[in-house]
Parts: structure tokens; C-alpha cells; sequence
């Protein structure tokens, strides 16, 4: 059994010292809990601030350096999306920080044009899976959730374990619910999503922070309310046990 960390945390956009602060006080207590892997929401140190990019990718900077230490030191695995930048372009970037390894990013493929992403940042190339401590893993941010065929490709590659950071609002969160647990379903792997929650600008955040296993069951489903760190112990091999026992072919 691997133990499951799900951050799910209001993000005030610009607040950095806040949302960081908060951000660390999680991973902490995913660390006091012996958790294995700990996950936290999209942009989840600075929010969509568009007005400060250069700010947040110069302060998220030392805040993957801090995290990659903690890893590090401490054996567990964080993972959660930063602004970043690259020459002059910015990315929503996943960062999978795990012990004794470089760091691992995906960035943001399918940008959310209703919230301007389209127009801040660069839209990165399909994820690649990679191992993790739960088996091969593959990560997706928010808006990928929409587009099957970035997961079937996960599939393709034997993926077990897909990851998810999103800031998904309330007033869609049963698309979520949906979508989170079709994704599961239809590639036989596991679906870890950690959503935020409350005010952020203008909109309202829908929590649902979920844990679903390869055969569509949901194991844990956060409130759409509460912020807090919730702890979820799955079995990686139930994938592998699954795909035996119901074979799909196209």
C-alpha cells in the first residue's frame, strides 16, 4: 500500500507568501503522516497572477529548490504546478519533485482560453510517463482533463497512475466529478486529482479532491468546501491485476 496526500488549499492570486506558507504547512503534515507522495493544486504558490509572471517565476525558483531538498531529505515525493519560465516564455509547468532524483516537468498542453492562459503562457507538448513510487505515472493539469486522448497516449505507454493539479471551478465541479472518474475507467489506471478551493479573483473554487481507482470506484472524494491535507492509501497493483483480468482491445 502506498499512502496518498491530497493539498487541497485556497490560492490567493499574488499572495505568494501566503499560499506558500500555506503550501508548506500541508506538505509538512503529508510528511508527520509517513505519506509517499504529496500533491497540491494548479499554480498553487502564486495563483493566475498575470499582472506579476516575472515575479513569481523568480520567487518559485527558490520554492523548487526548497521543495526539491525536502524531498530529498525527507523521501517524500511533492508535486504541483508553478509558473516557469523559459528564455522569454512562460509556462504552466507540473513539477514532480521525488528523493535523490532531478525533478521532472510537464508543461500545460491544453491552455483554458477563458482564462487567458492563451495569451501568458506557452502551451507545452503531451506528458511522458515516467516511474514514481507508485508505478509508472503520467501528469495533467486541469484543463487536459477535457481531452481523452492525451491520457489514451499515457495509456499506450503503460501507464498506471495519473496525476492531476487543477484550480477547476465550482460552478462546473460535476464535469470534474465526471470526467475524473471516465479517465479512470476508460484506461484502467489510477486517477489522483487535487483541486483548490474558495475565492480566488473573481470565481469560486470546487474542491472535490479525488482518488479513484483503475476500475472506476471512488476510494475518496474531499468537500467542496474545506481546505486541509486528506490521506488516502491505495494498492498500485490493483492496475496491473485489472488489466489481467479485463482485457480491452480496440
Amino acid at each position: 500500500m502506498k499512502k496518498i496526500g491530497l493539498a487541497q488549499m485556497n490560492v490567493e492570486y499574488g499572495n505568494m507568501q501566503k499560499n506558500v506558507a500555506v503550501g508548506k504547512a500541508l506538505i509538512n503534515s503529508a510528511k508527520e503522516q509517513k505519506c509517499d507522495l504529496v500533491l497540491l493544486p494548479e499554480l498553487w504558490s502564486s495563483g493566475f497572477d498575470y499582472h506579476h509572471l516575472d515575479d513569481a517565476t523568480e520567487n518559485n525558483c527558490l520554492l523548487i529548490n526548497y521543495l526539491q531538498e525536502i524531498s530529498d531529505i525527507s523521501g517524500i515525493t511533492i508535486c504541483g504546478t508553478f509558473i516557469e519560465k523559459q528564455d522569454s516564455q512562460f509556462f504552466n509547468s507540473f513539477n514532480t519533485f521525488q528523493p535523490k532524483f532531478t525533478r521532472i516537468r510537464y508543461y500545460k498542453n491544453h491552455l483554458f482560453a477563458r482564462m487567458h492562459e492563451d495569451d501568458y503562457f506557452t502551451a507545452g507538448e503531451a506528458p511522458i510517463p515516467f516511474k514514481s513510487i507508485l508505478g509508472k505515472t503520467g501528469m495533467s493539469i486541469c484543463y487536459d482533463l477535457r481531452f481523452p486522448e492525451l491520457f489514451l497516449n499515457l495509456r499506450l505507454h503503460e501507464t498506471e497512475i495519473f496525476l492531476m493539479s487543477a484550480h477547476w471551478p465550482l460552478s462546473r465541479i460535476n464535469h470534474w466529478d465526471v470526467l475524473l472518474q471516465a479517465r479512470a475507467i476508460e484506461n484502467q489506471a489510477y486517477m489522483i486529482a487535487v483541486n483548490s478551493v474558495g475565492q480566488s479573483g473573481n470565481d469560486i473554487y470546487g474542491g472535490h479532491s479525488t482518488v479513484i481507482a483503475p476500475d472506476g470506484e471512488i476510494l475518496f472524494r474531499a468537500p467542496a468546501d474545506k481546505e486541509g491535507l486528506f490521506v488516502v492509501d491505495i494498492d498500485p497493483g490493483k492496475v496491473k491485476d485489472l488489466r489481467q483480468y479485463f482485457v480491452i482491445r480496440s
